[in-house]
């Protein structure tokens, strides 16, 4: 009778894992950067490329790094006819799809530098997804504002999707 009753419990517990957990970590991190910055000064903006090769949608909702006293997901929209950066509350990663976070479009904010960061230095990013995965890169380089911002990342295939505050 033990037996039974473990095994209908078992059983009731893989058929309650979400959906997503057999696909989870199926997302990859490339092209991570940051911009220049000096501890004590302006905030920094990294940006990379998300690729989720799984078969479920996924969000960053979260991300921290040794390098930042708080970092937050930022996105640039028009209101009234004038460019504004605000803060969301994730970026949506679709099946099969890519998320390219860049300057004038979804990118990190990295406030309160723990140290100044000048060209060529390397920094470590950890993300925290909606399924429950953490992920940690350690390959950022850091690169001045005017290579940064000249960069060309393709758009297509791009379905990055956010949520947050309007």
């Amino acid at each position: 009778m033990y037996k039974q009753i473990t095994a209908i419990v078992i059983g009731f517990m893989v058929l309650a894992t979400p959906a997503f957990a057999a696909d989870a970590g199926s997302i990859a991190v490339s092209k991570l950067r940051g911009s220049e910055g000096v501890k004590g000064s302006r905030p920094i903006a990294i940006l990379f490329t998300l690729e989720n090769t799984g078969t479920v949608d996924d969000e960053l909702v979260a991300v921290s790094s040794p390098v930042c006293g708080r970092a937050e997901l930022h996105t640039h929209g028009h209101e009234n006819g004038i460019m504004k950066m605000r803060k969301i509350d994730s970026i949506g990663i679709k099946a099969g799809g890519k998320a390219i976070l860049r300057p004038m479009g979804d990118h990190v904010m990295c406030f309160d530098l723990t140290r100044d960061l000048k060209n060529g230095d390397i920094f470590a990013l950890t993300l925290m997804f909606k399924s429950g995965v953490t992920q940690t890169v350690d390959n950022g380089v850091i690169k001045t504002i005017s290579v940064l911002t000249s960069e060309k990342d393709s758009a297509s295939g791009s379905s990055s999707q956010h949520k947050g505050h309007h």
